[in-house]
């Protein structure tokens, strides 16, 4: 949502790809139940078919850091291994 506010006053293109689930901080349990939550998610998309097993998912949420360039060195580790079949964690 920041970077759609950020990026101009048209609608941001990539909204549709965004999930964002707020809560007060005294209804939340922590990371561990957040991430818990996400992957409830994912799995309730694919099963209702909108997501497909070629789909690309990544979460992060404010307990996690990431170095300058994050995105570009992403892409560089993806391309790596050459193996369409191989996972980043």
């Amino acid at each position: 949502e920041e970077y759609c506010a950020k990026m101009s006053k048209e609608e941001c293109p990539y909204m549709s790809q965004i999930w964002v689930e707020r809560m007060s901080f005294t209804e939340a349990k922590g990371p561990t139940t957040a991430r818990a939550m996400l992957s409830s998610q994912i799995q309730n998309d694919y099963h209702k078919g909108d997501l497909s097993t070629q789909d690309y998912c990544m979460s992060m949420d404010s307990h996690m850091d990431f170095v300058e360039n994050w995105d570009v060195q992403l892409k560089d580790m993806w391309a790596m291994p050459n193996n369409e079949y191989a996972g980043l964690s």
